[in-house]
């Protein structure tokens, strides 16, 4: 991706969130970007490729699926968010096996993703499944409720 596709999918990730309350624009919009745009980064510069993951075909394309199934064709901000988060996405998901939204990223009700006891928690994984466009089923964090009941 140029500097000039990261600049338009940060203007179109920011245009997406104006309409939150600001502490949770700038959740989407700075620390959201920030990880994938870190992310990005880390896979510019991987330089042990020694490793090889299995990826299933099927959630592969699921996810590109659903990156792209909100993207305007004719809305090129739009279109540069979609690869900037396919390809971010597609890399924590199957190679390194992270969180899809940063550690410490608060959502409505002030509750973080957590790093506790070998594992990722999220407030919100079991409460997107009614989200066409949410990926969290292909997350590897598990439900905060999980860490309560442990």
């Amino acid at each position: 991706m140029s500097i000039h596709d990261i600049m338009k999918a940060r203007a179109s990730m920011v245009k997406s969130v104006r309409n939150l309350p600001h502490k949770y624009s700038e959740m989407y919009s700075s620390v959201l970007f920030a990880y994938l745009y870190d992310t990005l980064q880390e896979i510019k510069n991987r330089k042990n490729l020694d490793t090889t993951e299995e990826i299933d075909p099927e959630k592969y394309e699921e996810i590109v699926k659903r990156v792209e199934r909100f993207v305007d064709d004719s809305d090129p901000g739009q279109k540069a968010f979609s690869r900037f988060a396919r390809i971010a996405t597609l890399y924590l998901v199957f190679i390194e096996k992270k969180p899809i939204h940063p550690p410490g990223m608060i959502f409505p009700g002030e509750l973080k993703i957590i790093e506790e006891k070998g594992g990722f928690y999220c407030p919100v994984r079991d409460k997107q499944s009614e989200v066409d466009i949410a990926l969290c089923e292909f997350c590897i964090c598990k439900d905060l409720s999980e860490l309560e009941t442990q």
